[in-house]
């Protein structure tokens, strides 16, 4: 970390103020409500701890303030005039990120109102304000500016003009020039003339210069504009008491990937924790289920030897069922299936028991035989229960009509 120790530091007092200075950024610490006292000059904002009440002064050559006029001085629609008359001037990014531009009231006239518009321009440096900052000032707000004076000082960069009415900053400018100059008295003088002219301000009588400056750039500048020149050194500043509404882009931008990765983390976290949820149910099934299995093993064991002797019986039964069951013998169901056969004109061929399903097999002299055997099955007694299909009855060359027919057992009678 690149620092330059310019002043005491003070670990144990909190950091107040991250202002912009000619030699760099100076941190400002203090107490709550108290003044606040120097303390090292970073080479860069980021370098810098910033505590939660940290406000971050703009360097002037990165925000702009302007007066404006306003047709309304209704505290309602201030903020919607501004912002349209800003973008009138094409002053507001078109990024849309952060928010840009802040304002504050001058003074009232009647129905008219005068406020001054601090924005931030399109291509703010990303590195001016840390990606962790959260309020915002510009520097000349953070100073205690004398009334309706002009006041000169020198930031990062060069020359800064502020230009007061009464207690109330109206205007801002980054003059470039590091000393003064016959042309940057003009540029004043210019800036003056323009505040005069649309009422903004009165010409001030004294110009303010805070800092070093040599007896010939104060005759200089007292000669240029005709004001009296007042020398003396850059107050401490102040931390305000409403920092401005700005956000950067860059820290907006910043602020939002964060709010992503918290968002991330936390999807990616519920996800865990709804897998581990996940995985702990299965286990806890899987255990139920294992104890379980293991109480069904030890209930077949304790009647194993019962089990065995029902299934030999079981076995037994199936062995001689066809021999001593009607239902199953072959013998009977054959001859309760010739009992349904028409008195002529059919003889059977073949008869089959396949598991239980009855196939008859045979021939007719005409094509409506197999139709009355097939009904004479459905209607008998013995064999109601069994599902017949309609027969097939393809004609042979003998002039025949040959039939199969079958039925399903009934529902009982398929189990063993």
């Amino acid at each position: 970390m690149s620092r330059r120790e310019k002043g005491p530091r003070h670990p144990s007092r909190e950091l107040r103020l991250l202002a912009a200075e000619e030699a760099g950024w100076r941190g400002w610490h203090g107490s709550a409500g108290g003044a606040l006292e120097p303390g090292p000059v970073y080479e860069h904002p980021a370098d810098a701890s910033l505590g939660v009440n940290t406000v971050i002064a703009i360097p002037t050559r990165h925000a702009l303030v302007l007066p404006l006029w306003l047709s309304s001085a209704d505290d309602v629609l201030i903020e919607d005039l501004v912002r349209a008359q800003l973008e009138r001037r094409g002053l507001l990014p078109k990024d849309g990120a952060g928010r840009p531009f802040d304002h504050w009231t001058v003074v009232r006239q009647g129905e008219r109102a005068l406020v001054a518009a601090v924005v931030l321009p399109s291509g703010f440096p990303d590195d001016i304000c840390p990606a962790d900052g959260r309020r915002f000032v510009i520097v000349a707000r953070s100073l205690p500016l004398p009334p309706d004076r002009f006041i000169l000082w020198a930031e990062p960069g060069g020359l800064t003009l502020a230009v007061t009415r009464g207690e109330q900053l109206v205007l801002t400018q980054h003059l470039g020039d590091t000393r003064p100059t016959a042309e940057l008295a003009t540029e004043i003088l210019c800036v003056g003339l323009a505040l005069q002219g649309d009422g903004t301000c009165e010409s001030p009588e004294e110009i303010v210069l805070w800092g070093e400056f040599t007896p010939e750039e104060t005759v200089l500048l007292q000669e240029r504009l005709g004001l009296s020149v007042r020398v003396e050194p850059r107050p401490a500043p102040r931390v305000p008491v409403s920092p401005l509404r700005l956000l950067p882009a860059p820290v907006a931008r910043a602020h939002e990937a964060r709010r992503r990765r918290r968002r991330n983390v936390r999807v990616l976290a519920l996800a865990a924790a709804l897998y581990l949820a996940g995985a702990a149910v299965f286990a806890f099934r899987v255990a139920v289920l294992s104890w379980q299995n293991a109480r069904a093993k030890a209930a077949l064991a304790v009647h194993a030897d019962e089990v065995r002797r029902i299934e030999g019986a079981a076995a037994r039964w199936s062995a001689v069922r066809a021999a001593i069951d009607p239902e199953a013998y072959p013998i009977e169901l054959l001859y309760r299936t010739t009992r349904a056969l028409p008195s002529t004109g059919v003889r059977l061929t073949a008869f089959d028991d396949r598991e239980g399903k009855l196939v008859l097999t045979g021939e007719a002299s005409n094509p409506q035989l197999p139709a009355s055997l097939f009904k004479n099955l459905k209607d008998n007694g013995d064999l109601v229960a069994y599902r017949w299909t309609p027969p097939q009855q393809p004609r042979l060359p003998n002039g025949s009509w040959r039939f199969t027919l079958e039925g399903a057992p009934p529902v009982d009678a398929q189990t063993p």
